[in-house]
């Protein structure tokens, strides 16, 4: 995540060399989107039929580096993923249209204004190839996937202890970026604030 300077680092991975691209060889179980349904759901076991609970799910994904398990990457070819609709294939087009915005766009775009201190401050977005982005937007779909299913674990749980009707429960996308990163269960009394 770091490079030597202890900055977010640029540095590329995957088939196309797409910034913050790892290829990750942990086994799914031992990721850590099942790590945490999988403690939620060991937790849920510990409590009493009668108990009020409330549970805070927060997962890291969707979210770079885009390191889903590598066998779970067989759920999407990447080099079959289409770019986002409207987007625009030229330097040219994708310039102008930039020149036409706040000028901090463009700054951004050329990698000599670092405005999102998430982003490698080393990385300059106008080289994200048409590949990359395919790539990136594939590895980010198996992440969603993952995290679907982990939620779905989850939740399947709560019915097989019978407290489906009982239960609350709020997901909370963290970044406009994100799916669904968080989510939080309680059974009985709540309360809530506005």
């Amino acid at each position: 995540m770091l490079d030597a300077d202890f900055q977010v680092s640029a540095d590329g991975g995957g088939e196309t060399g797409a910034p913050q691209v790892k290829v990750n060889p942990i086994r799914r179980a031992d990721y850590h989107t099942d790590w945490v349904a999988d403690r939620t759901i060991a937790w849920l076991d510990s409590l009493d039929a009668g108990d009020d609970w409330f549970c805070w799910m927060s997962f890291p994904d969707p979210h770079h580096p885009w390191d889903p398990p590598e066998d779970e990457m067989a759920r999407i070819d990447w080099h079959d993923v289409p770019l986002p609709e409207g987007y625009p294939t030229s330097t040219a087009e994708r310039e102008r249209i930039l020149d036409g915005k706040p000028r901090h766009w463009r700054l951004w775009y050329d990698g000599t204004l670092v405005s999102n201190y998430e982003a490698p401050s080393k990385w300059v977005p106008a080289t994200l190839t048409p590949d990359q982005l395919r790539e990136v937007t594939a590895r980010n779909a198996v992440e969603c996937e993952l995290l679907d299913e982990a939620l779905g674990r989850v939740l399947a749980h709560i019915e097989r202890l019978g407290w489906g009707d009982d239960v609350d429960v709020v997901f909370t996308p963290i970044t406009a970026s994100s799916a669904v990163t968080s989510a939080s269960c309680s059974k009985g009394r709540t309360t809530s604030t506005p």
